[in-house]
């Protein structure tokens, strides 16, 4: 998502809801059983009762998925999403850590390490691993500085002992959305954009890697491809790391002028301008996309962390486009994130099509049918196949 990637306060994860006092639910071991007996009917590798420790390959075969959930910089969602996200059917959740530059290190507040940990002790009491995402803002970006490529590989060493051992943690997803230091003057990244970052990203996730590997043996690390983490940067030029244990992501929000209309206007109060439905050209645009990442080193296990349609989109384009989606990431094996649940309104799979003016969540919401539909069934692994739904 390069315009609005999870360091934008206005449009990412970060609920204005505050966490309730206490967890009515936490004590309830049959809620917790029921997640689990779940999870064994749905089978595939995961069926295991929850926590066991996760390597790679199982988000091989679309095992498991979920939302993109919390933002640790700020304060806790309440207890009810939490809950929400369990009844969705959610096995998986990404959540945030925001680290800053103080000068001689990459530093998060002791405020996020708390939040993070509360929120972590919720998931794990609904028996749903978390992907824990770092990100930096785009000043605080490491590319070409030697003293700042050494300290984010120290503070990737400093979350691998923070979290080392954990099996509520899924994966450590190393660097959210890199990007040049610079935005681009005419709102398009250049080839030389591509290949600065990526060479640079490559370097410094092999470092992070071996950073967290000496503390973390066995941790899970998901590496975003490229400059973005743009399906665009599967080349086939783009080797895969010199390292195991790695789960490649993508994130997917292709046609941009669909999933992402009118997201610059709604934030700063404009006129929305001329809509755009999902039809035909944007699905086989976004099927092209999708076939890409499945094509490169197909045996790869792999992560959509991010994909997701503004539910202002006409026509219930967002939940044909959210259904098109998971179909396709389902029939090519790779597990997938919602981006997201009960954060930037914009995104909340629950707020019916046009309905944001009022903003009023409802079960009827076309999105939200399609992720629990989706969450309640077997994946579709398989091959792409069958012509766009839209």
């Amino acid at each position: 998502m390069l315009t609005l990637g999870c360091a934008a306060l206005s449009a990412c994860g970060g609920s204005a809801d505050t966490a309730d006092a206490a967890d009515p639910a936490s004590a309830d071991a049959s809620s917790d059983a029921s997640v689990a007996q779940t999870l064994a009917q749905r089978g595939g590798r995961n069926a295991a009762a929850y926590p066991r420790l996760l390597a790679a390959n199982d988000f091989a075969g679309a095992a498991l998925r979920g939302c993109g959930f919390f933002v640790a910089m700020y304060p806790l969602p309440p207890v009810e999403n939490f809950d929400s996200l369990q009844r969705l059917g959610a096995k998986l959740a990404r959540v945030w850590l925001t680290a800053y530059w103080d000068g001689a290190d990459y530093v998060v507040p002791d405020a996020q390490y708390a939040t993070m940990d509360a929120g972590l002790d919720l998931l794990s009491r609904r028996s749903i691993y978390a992907v824990i995402a770092l990100s930096i803002n785009r000043e605080d970006m490491p590319w070409g500085d030697r003293s700042r490529l050494a300290a984010y590989a120290r503070f990737c060493s400093a979350i691998g002992q923070r979290y080392r051992g954990q099996l509520r943690v899924a994966a450590i997803d190393g660097m959210n959305e890199p990007v040049p230091v610079q935005a681009p003057t005419n709102g398009a990244f250049s080839a030389n954009d591509f290949v600065a970052v990526e060479s640079g990203w490559r370097a410094l996730a092999t470092n992070c890697i071996n950073a967290i590997r000496a503390v973390d043996p066995t941790r899970v690390f998901v590496y975003q491809v490229g400059l973005g983490s743009d399906p665009g940067n599967f080349k086939d030029s783009t080797p895969p790391l010199a390292a195991d244990n790695v789960v490649y992501s993508p994130h997917v929000y292709h046609p941009h002028s669909l999933t992402h209309q009118n997201v610059n206007e709604w934030n700063q109060g404009l006129a929305f301008g001329p809509a755009v439905a999902y039809g035909a050209e944007q699905a086989a645009t976004l099927s092209a996309s999708i076939a890409r990442i499945a094509a490169w080193h197909p045996n790869l296990p792999k992560l959509v962390g991010e994909f997701s349609c503004i539910n202002w989109a006409p026509n219930d384009s967002a939940s044909r486009y959210i259904a098109d989606c998971i179909r396709q990431f389902e029939q090519a094996g790779m597990s997938w994130l919602y981006h997201e649940w009960r954060g930037f309104p914009g995104w909340d799979a629950e707020v019916l099509p046009n309905g944001l003016a009022a903003y009023t969540r409802s079960d009827v919401a076309g999105t939200v049918g399609v992720l629990r539909s989706a969450l309640a069934a077997q994946p579709l692994v398989g091959r792409i196949t069958g012509r766009p739904t839209a």
